[in-house]
């Protein structure tokens, strides 16, 4: 809750579904080198290595390597080990081994929708204060066959995809060293999946906007490969949370943060 905006008191009940012939695709790597040279080059990280001693940066890196690992790995004959598929690029997973999607990943597409439809790169900073879901953890679901009105974890993923990704020119994003075309095997979750989350936002933070950018998410897709025409989305449900769902979802936080202490 610390990092949440707590200014934040605005609630949505969010409930997206996956168009019918896209796919949901994993893009989390399986392996301790793989996941330290991803994490390494997100900006936060080389923010981190500016400010840190080598030793103590590398500590904490392979530290939330590690815990990633045992994410994507769980459920399987290789838990908490790097993976034997060459490639292998994963969802991750709650311990009780339902995939789920970040955040951090629905607020990103949220945030790049807001930043196009206006043309101004702030947006999305502007927009980082001001969002948050709960849970963090977004399990993917299907509804029961027998029963629309139950929806059920997805904890086996459909398949996988094969990605052709192209080479890399030498940039300072890569260190100027270049990446080779190379050939991922991906995680996918087939048509018909569901998440369904809470959107909490500030009172500045207008709700016609939120339905706008929520349409230009929903055609950009959601989790990686985009470009591929994956991961689009429609929105099924968007609306006020209730005064009593709020009042819950409240309590809930300030547990959490009392056991945290």
């Amino acid at each position: 809750m610390d990092e949440r905006p707590a200014q934040c008191t605005i609630c949505y009940e969010m409930e997206l579904a996956l168009r019918p012939g896209k796919s949901w695709l994993g893009q989390t790597p399986t392996t301790m080198g793989q996941i330290c040279g991803w994490l390494s080059a997100m900006s936060h990280w080389k923010r981190l290595k500016e400010q840190m001693p080598a030793e103590d940066y590398n500590v904490r890196l392979e530290e939330k390597a590690r815990g990633i690992l045992e994410e994507v790995t769980r459920g399987t004959n290789h838990f908490g080990k790097d993976s034997p598929i060459h490639a292998d690029v994963r969802f991750k997973r709650t311990r009780e081994g339902n995939l789920f999607v970040g955040a951090g990943n629905v607020l990103r597409a949220l945030k790049e929708s807001a930043q196009v439809w206006e043309d101004n790169i702030a947006k999305s900073r502007w927009l980082k204060t001001r969002l948050w879901t709960t849970p963090g953890k977004i399990v993917i679901f299907r509804k029961d066959e027998e029963d629309p009105r139950i929806f059920l974890p997805i904890k086996i993923p459909d398949g996988r995809i094969e990605l052709h990704v192209p080479p890399e020119p030498p940039g300072p994003e890569n260190m100027f060293r270049g990446k080779p075309a190379t050939i991922k095997s991906a995680e996918c979750v087939h048509y018909p999946a569901f998440l369904r989350f809470y959107l909490w936002t500030m009172p500045d933070v207008g709700e016609d906007d939120l339905v706008l950018w929520w349409q230009i998410a929903g055609e950009q897709g959601l989790v990686g490969y985009r470009q591929r025409q994956q991961g689009q989305f429609t929105v099924t449900n968007f609306r006020r949370a209730s005064a009593a769902t709020v009042e819950h979802l409240v309590m809930r936080e300030m547990m959490k943060e009392t056991t945290l202490r």
